[in-house]
């Protein structure tokens, strides 16, 4: 297809801890920048999209049947695109936040 541009390779990079404050409860912590697929219109970087960059932390509790892990992730993308608004840019936050339960049967 010539009429659309291409999507743009991803490389993601991702860097996260974890760390056991006593045998049955750990915290966690991770960074993680994204690229997005597309390219803004007139982007002065024809061949890199915009990323996101996510800030994540997280505790996990060990109990004898399994575990319990709390997780949360603030996700933040922030890019210049002349045609979405008079502000020239776009900006997008999210929250998530994650539970999880493993059980040991």
């Amino acid at each position: 297809d010539t009429l659309r541009s291409n999507w743009v390779d991803q490389t993601i990079f991702g860097i996260g801890m974890k760390y056991g404050i006593t045998p049955s409860i750990s915290v966690m912590a991770g960074y993680r920048i994204v690229p997005e697929v597309f390219i803004p219109n007139r982007a002065a970087f024809r061949h890199k999209g915009p990323e996101i960059q996510s800030v994540s932390a997280g505790i996990g509790v060990a109990f004898p049947f399994g575990q319990i892990d709390l997780g949360y992730e603030y996700r933040f993308l922030k890019y210049f695109d002349s045609w979405e608004s008079n502000l020239n840019y776009v900006l997008k936050t999210e929250d998530h936040l994650g539970i999880s339960l493993r059980l040991d049967l």
